[in-house]
């Protein structure tokens, strides 16, 4: 039961997430910098939380922070500056096609290195999946247009590599602490969004400026503030969530559903028609998924048979 729930933890997550590459272009279209409105989501969330744990859970969040003030400044600094900000910044230089091939090579890179990071052994049918949803990834990108990496902007690549190192990381580094102990996924938005967004205001302030704010109609501030309760506050609540129940390799290889929903929602907001190419690629991922699910459930479910029938035939020996 735990198995499926993080599915879905995971499967709902991926669904907010998605969203956010085809608000993040029309923001950049209407003149206003992705990082203003991630300002905005964290600000707004830091609230919510905030008076949530004041007015209804009554408790103390800075007797809460000492006690794990590293492990919260660390997962502050790896998922809103590093993997957040960082993929937001590669939007502005990027299409979203051209981001999403990049980010979603981290699949596949937690997959390979999870027996060192997270001293889970990684399942062949892990590693074979991320290969699959870098293969479905490529196929609908160039299927979009997308130029050679060559022609692609080198500030773009490097805030996408940004991105994959602190999503990585990220993903490691929580379910190596939900191995430890369960994760409380609210005092761990709020921290992350507190000081992840101090972070990201600082840097914003010092080196690209406030300029863009005059850009928010009535119209981008509601979307934005949307974005805060699903693409932040629910997505990233589920997302943790699921680290206690299944593996840190699993959960990146199903994280890759995103993309069929950039490419779902790419429709419905901008009008960008899937092509052929793209949805044979959105295809692939999803068979990818499936893959690598129905096997972890299949093996699991043969393990404890195994173990049945072994434990039967002891019981027999014992009593002959």
């Amino acid at each position: 039961m735990e198995y499926f729930k993080g599915i879905i933890l995971v499967l709902v997550a991926t669904l907010f997430w998605g969203v956010a590459s085809p608000i993040a272009k029309l923001m950049v279209a209407a003149n206003i910098h992705v990082l203003s409105a991630l300002v905005i989501r964290n600000a707004f969330v830091v609230g919510m939380l905030g008076m949530w744990f004041l007015f209804f859970k009554r408790e103390s969040l800075t007797k809460a922070f000492f006690e794990k003030e590293q492990f919260y400044l660390v997962a502050s600094f790896l998922s809103v500056i590093c993997n957040t900000g960082g993929y937001a910044m590669s939007l502005q230089y990027l299409s979203a096609s051209e981001a999403i091939i990049l980010h979603y090579t981290f699949p596949l890179f937690t997959s390979i290195t999870s027996l060192y990071f997270a001293h889970e052994k990684p399942r062949c049918g892990d590693i074979f999946s991320g290969i699959l949803i870098l293969c479905g990834v490529y196929i609908a990108v160039v299927g979009a247009g997308v130029p050679h990496l060559e022609e692609m902007p080198t500030s773009g690549i490097l805030w996408g590599c940004v991105s994959v190192c602190g999503i990585t990381s990220l993903v490691f580094f929580t379910r190596k602490r939900a191995q430890a102990e369960r994760i409380d996924q609210y005092k761990l938005l709020f921290f992350s969004n507190l000081f992840g967004g101090i972070g990201l205001f600082i840097c914003k302030t010092i080196f690209i400026g406030w300029a863009d704010v005059a850009n928010f109609t009535f119209q981008y501030l509601s979307i934005t503030l949307f974005q805060a309760v699903t693409s932040t506050f629910v997505a990233y609540a589920f997302f943790y969530s699921a680290l206690n129940y299944i593996p840190a390799s699993f959960v990146s290889v199903i994280t890759s559903f995103e993309i069929v929903v950039v490419f779902i929602f790419g429709f419905l907001l901008i009008d960008a028609i899937p092509t052929v190419a793209e949805i044979l690629g959105c295809v692939l991922i999803i068979f990818a998924i499936s893959c690598s699910a129905i096997r972890t459930r299949f093996i699991d479910s043969l393990r404890k048979l195994m173990y049945a029938i072994q434990l039967k035939k002891q019981r027999r020996h014992w009593r002959s």
